[in-house]
């Protein structure tokens, strides 16, 4: 029964709808991942050596057996298997930058292809293919991601309620409003741990709400601006090969370097950039290559949040210590 009178709850414009309005909506792209897994059941999954362990968890709870797959320093697969019946492979459009590759990809597998573009939310979606998306890794929202599934999916397997973990993780959300990252970063981390264990359910009316209220356009554009000015700034210095496809949107700008204390100087400015996917380290048969981008691959924050000023910022501190390396 419909509330009415009482207090308010909180009040956003619906200005644009969302982003991806035909895709699944999940509150997170790992429970899009089991839900596809239960979906169809696939029997293996071919999965890049560098992922997070949370594209991992689904496959194992679900005893789904799978097989890891070298990943060079294109960022691309070194090998490409032969896929049989119930066998798929995944692959990651690593920071939004890998369109080309997909599509090279998807012309190979077809429907046997699933796209993990959690870094790429504003990639379009290939209606043959399975595309994974998610909202957090963009916007401030507490839970949101999206599935096209590249086949018919049974209603009776889609999550009918949402999980109320979510108003936990408008703490930490509305804490860096009103303060500092730092003041409300342990928050964070528990709603971090919590989300990802959540189990599989539809995308909360408040992410919901929220996803309605971007100016995605806005977005998309501040993201491509943002990661011209550093490329430009940076591209001389970068040991990964980057080439961005004309309607590609990156996430981050990923900065390949063995520099010592470019991280370091960093957080002393208060420019904070995450260290992704340690848990490569500890899987068996990992390559030199992929040790390297996990110690030294610096994703460079470039959201709508920030402009002009501040790329040239980051682009100045990474330049002076590079700089000062190159000299002594």
């Amino acid at each position: 029964m419909k509330e009415i009178g009482g207090y308010f709850e909180l009040m956003l414009p619906k200005m644009s709808g969302h982003y991806h309005p035909d895709a699944l909506r999940l509150n997170t792209a790992g429970s899009a991942f089991r839900l596809l897994l239960s979906a169809y059941g696939d029997r293996h999954v071919y999965m890049p050596n560098y992922i997070c362990d949370s594209m991992i968890t689904p496959l194992a709870e679900l005893g789904v057996d799978y097989s890891f797959y070298p990943v060079n320093k294109y960022l691309e697969a070194e090998l490409l298997p032969e896929l049989g019946q119930g066998e798929r492979f995944l692959y990651v459009n690593y920071f939004g930058v890998k369109g080309e590759y997909v599509k090279d990809l998807s012309r190979r597998y077809r429907d046997k292809l699933i796209v993990d573009n959690t870094q790429s939310f504003f990639s379009a979606h290939d209606k043959v293919v399975d595309s994974l998306y998610s909202a957090r890794k963009f916007f401030g929202v507490p839970d949101g991601a999206y599935w096209y599934p590249s086949r018919e999916v049974s209603q009776s397997l889609l999550p009918s309620f949402r999980h109320p973990i979510v108003t936990m993780g408008l703490r930490h959300l509305v804490g860096r409003l009103e303060d500092s990252a730092n003041a409300h970063y342990q928050e964070y981390l528990e709603y971090e741990r919590e989300i990802e264990s959540a189990p599989v359910a539809g995308m909360s009316h408040t992410s919901e709400m929220m996803l309605q209220a971007v100016d995605y356009s806005r977005c998309r554009n501040r993201l491509i601006s943002n990661f011209r000015i550093l490329h430009e700034r940076l591209g001389r210095f970068n040991e990964l090969p980057l080439s961005v496809s004309p309607d590609g949107v990156p996430m981050a700008y990923p900065l390949l370097t063995k520099v010592q204390g470019v991280r370091e100087s960093l957080v002393s400015k208060r420019v904070y950039v995450t260290r992704l996917w340690r848990e490569v380290h500890e899987r068996p048969a990992v390559s030199a290559e992929e040790r390297y981008l996990v110690d030294h691959l610096l994703p460079l924050p470039i959201d709508h949040r920030y402009g002009q000023h501040d790329m040239n910022f980051i682009a100045g501190i990474i330049e002076k210590v590079i700089q000062k390396q190159t000299i002594d």
